[in-house]
């Protein structure tokens, strides 16, 4: 009798590599698995990240006020490709290093971002919105719906 509750719950905790919160990557970061190669429309965050690839991910951004300065620092368990990173719109000041990418930016009302490519996962975001960074929210999708990361800094994995 004892064993069957023992599996009972087992089961019922879930699996880690799907289910909410997880702790990633030798840096061992609170952060998320989300969807592979999916949009994602920005509603309900200052920052968005998606995956666009293999070890691809875009890391996107709008600004409410042109007075809004965004910075970030990205760092990962491999290293960087300085080919693959490009930044798009706004006014982005970038310094690539292996395992390190620091950004500040001045976004414009469109959406802006920074694509970037991994050696390897994870990718670790500490970022912040006029220097405040306990209110910025980061979103993603993750099971086909958009939610936003309860961490900053977070960990952000591939299912």
């Amino acid at each position: 009798m004892r064993w069957i509750c023992v599996v009972a719950l087992l089961g019922a905790c879930g699996d880690p590599a799907t289910d909410g919160e997880v702790t990633l990557g030798r840096q061992q970061v609170l952060g998320y698995r989300i969807d592979p190669a999916t949009t994602l429309t920005l509603s309900k965050g200052d920052f968005g990240v998606t995956n666009t690839g293999v070890g691809r991910f875009r890391l996107i951004w709008t600004g409410a006020k042109e007075a809004d300065v965004l910075t970030g620092v990205l760092t990962t368990d491999g290293q960087f490709d300085p080919n693959g990173t490009s930044p798009f719109g706004g006014k982005e000041l970038v310094a690539n290093q292996a395992d390190r990418i620091e950004f500040r930016v001045n976004p414009s009302a469109t959406v802006n971002g920074l694509d970037l490519v991994t050696s390897e996962g994870p990718i670790y975001l500490d970022l912040a919105r006029n220097a405040e960074r306990s209110s910025t929210k980061i979103a993603f999708m993750r099971s086909g719906h958009e939610q936003v990361s309860t961490y900053n800094p977070v960990a952000i994995d591939v299912r």
